[in-house]
């Protein structure tokens, strides 16, 4: 490159020099091509070396081995070296393909479908996050079903996207990942607050009968318990029965706890 400027300026500030049909022959412009792929080269080895000392992201793309699926892995590869703040260090069809030539420590992102030939999506989020557990994972499908979800999650992915948005959508959320943001897709989302709410235990407070919810009121005036079983007409013995049934189901330790909880829930507004 140095040597063509060099005649470009000998050229344009000489004309009177034999120069310009140097310029024109084949072999100039054989050199000057491999010139110019010597610097694109040299310009992604250090998109690569500066990735791992500033905000850029490796990333690499694996899909499901058929004519489609190469397709959109071809689009999504193009799709993301176009991406200034991306390099894309491998794109692979197969996750044993990818297993077997990537050195996962090099590597920032990975974004996978789950349906793979042989090993699944799951599978090679979980052996690329054990070999460099820094690694943020995304699945990359079509499958809106929470088991598809749960077996990503559990596997170590970092985020589920479906197929369907856009170039722009699917880039900013691989951006906003590398910043600390969970991309999941809304219908994805639901599964997750379903699932919390199935897992959470129900809060039995609302099971307390009407006899310790009056029992409830005059522990919290503070009455002991043989005032109590005066005032119900009840043997203290039941009272304390009945007081271990409230502490249980308003996860008290103690009548304080019990009261606090209970003026929460709004058993003593009446």
């Amino acid at each position: 490159m140095g040597l063509f400027a060099i005649y470009a300026w000998l050229a344009w500030f000489h004309p009177h020099l034999p120069v310009r049909p140097l310029l024109t022959s084949p072999l100039f412009l054989l050199f000057l091509l491999l010139g110019v792929r010597e610097l694109w080269c040299e310009r992604r080895e250090w998109l690569r070396f500066s990735a791992r000392f500033t905000s850029l992201a490796t990333l690499l793309f694996c899909s499901v081995l058929c004519y489609r699926a190469v397709a959109l892995l071809d689009s999504l590869e193009r799709l993301f070296s176009r991406a200034e703040d991306f390099v894309v260090t491998g794109a692979h069809a197969s996750a044993a393909e990818a297993m077997m030539s990537v050195d996962w420590c090099d590597v920032d992102v990975l974004l996978t479908d789950l349906e793979m030939p042989g090993m699944s999506g799951a599978g090679l989020i979980s052996a690329a996050v054990n070999r460099n557990p820094s690694l943020l994972a995304v699945a990359y499908t079509i499958h809106e079903h929470r088991e598809n979800l749960f077996a990503a999650l559990s596997a170590g992915a970092s985020g589920y996207i479906i197929k369907g948005s856009t170039a722009l959508e699917l880039v900013d959320s691989l951006r906003g990942l590398v910043k600390g943001h969970v991309p999941i897709s809304p219908s994805m989302a639901s599964h997750l607050i379903q699932q919390f709410r199935a897992s959470t235990p129900q809060d039995e407070s609302a099971d307390l009968s009407k006899r310790e919810s009056e029992l409830l009121q005059q522990l919290a005036a503070g009455k002991i318990y043989k005032e109590i079983a005066d005032s119900l007409g009840i043997s203290q013995h039941t009272v304390h029965n009945h007081v271990k049934n409230i502490y249980a189901k308003l996860h008290a330790k103690n009548r304080t706890e019990a009261v606090k909880r209970a003026q929460s829930l709004g058993y003593l507004d009446h």
